[in-house]
């Protein structure tokens, strides 16, 4: 009997002291941990790995667009301040290469038209009045007029241009023969104007390397004087120069 309660005694005893233990330990640090935890713990890993790596691709990316950027880049080739220097105006591109030609110095040929201010023409025409078969008539009657005042007057259709289908009746570098024409067509009551039109010569250009003017300019004193005096330089980039053509 005493056996019994002495193991009834130490039962109750383990019992209490299990009970001591669940009361002093907190109940949430039995507690395992939910696999929603264990998602969010991940997830936060993860996080620090990519916070960690974007320095790293930032930088990568920036290499790559510096490589992409100078692969596309082409330098332009030539010596882009190099200096360059245009000689002229001349008549011809013939009178160029007779003055220059046996320098054994490489050099371009550049051709402008410009404007004469100082030897204006000056046509005599009659106005169009109408089409091409209009014109034609027009130019017989002007024709017979022509006969009857005994004159010699060269007359054409013009064809095109801001004179199509008129008359022309002659250019002339006089104003006062253009002016006599329609004195004799007006006369025989013929519509004659007389209009200053605008005469374009050609001009050449030399265009050479500014490392061999001296060459050039030993040509260039040995010229006429008419010539020389007549012949300016003009110096500037190459690339100006060749961008003005």
């Amino acid at each position: 009997m005493n056996s019994y309660r002495r193991v009834l005694l130490a039962l109750m005893a383990g019992n209490v002291l299990l009970a001591l233990w669940y009361l002093i330990v907190p109940a949430q640090d039995l507690e395992l941990a939910s696999p929603e935890s264990y998602q969010l713990l991940i997830h936060r890993q993860e996080m620090e790995v990519l916070v960690k790596r974007a320095p790293e691709v930032a930088l990568a990316s920036m290499v790559d667009a510096q490589l992409i950027e100078s692969e596309n880049s082409v330098e332009p080739p030539g010596d882009s301040n190099s200096q360059c220097f245009m000689l002229g105006p001349f008549e011809s591109e013939e009178q160029i290469n007779n003055w220059f030609g046996d320098i054994g110095v490489e050099f371009d040929l550049r051709g402008t038209r410009v404007q004469d201010i100082n030897a204006p023409l000056y046509r005599a025409y009659s106005p169009a009045v109408g089409g091409r078969s209009s014109a034609s008539v027009l130019l017989s009657e002007i024709r017979d007029a022509i006969q009857r005042a005994g004159a010699q007057i060269d007359s054409y259709i013009v064809s095109s241009g801001p004179l199509e289908n008129a008359i022309s009746l002659g250019l002339f570098g006089d104003q006062a023969n253009a002016l006599n024409v329609q004195r004799i067509l007006v006369g025989q009551r013929v519509n004659v104007l007389v209009e200053p039109e605008l005469r374009f010569i050609n001009h050449f250009w030399l265009v050479a390397k500014s490392d061999y003017y001296a060459d050039f300019k030993r040509k260039i004193d040995s010229m006429p004087v008419v010539l020389s005096q007549a012949v300016s330089v003009v110096e500037n980039l190459c690339e100006t120069i060749a961008q003005a053509e």
